[in-house]
């Protein structure tokens, strides 16, 4: 149910389980978050997945989706080493984004993910900077009329 169901589902329903799937396959990736200084190079399991994220801790306040990526960032740059189709593909999330984000990251050499909830910067000026070759939206229905999506039409 993700970070939504999390608030009722506890209640009502209980909670998700969890399961962490990674590749099992070779990688190589380059995963950056500029304004937090945080740089991780590796395979999938020691780069996208973020190891002071404890599924363990997992429960009412806590957000086991955060082990991918490693939370709701504004911005992130995974380069794909092993991909090679020179594809540059930008997500536009909240946090129902995270993991399809980190598996999208498999099938293209660069990947940015914006997330306007927390970005001072416009997403057109992003859009202008990154150059993507497509742009995805992640998002619930409840955000999609977000102050920093509806500004997309001043491209």
């Amino acid at each position: 149910m993700g970070a939504e169901g999390r608030r009722v589902g506890k209640y009502y329903a209980g909670l998700d389980d969890f399961e962490l799937i990674f590749p099992n396959f070779e990688t190589d990736f380059t995963f950056t978050v500029p304004d937090k200084d945080i740089i991780r190079n590796g395979s999938f399991y020691n780069a996208i997945l973020d190891d002071t994220q404890i599924l363990g801790e997992y429960g009412f306040d806590k957000n086991a989706y955060y082990k991918y990526i490693g939370g709701d960032y504004p911005f992130v740059k995974i380069e794909n080493h092993m991909q090679k189709n020179s594809r540059k593909i930008m997500v536009v999330k909240d946090s129902f984004g995270i993991p399809v984000s980190s598996f999208l990251s498999l099938a293209c050499e660069e990947l940015s993910i914006v997330d306007v909830r927390y970005n001072e910067e416009s997403l057109g000026s992003i859009i202008q900077r990154e150059y993507p070759d497509i742009v995805l939206f992640c998002y619930g229905g409840g955000y999609i009329s977000y102050p920093g999506i509806v500004s997309l039409e001043k491209i």
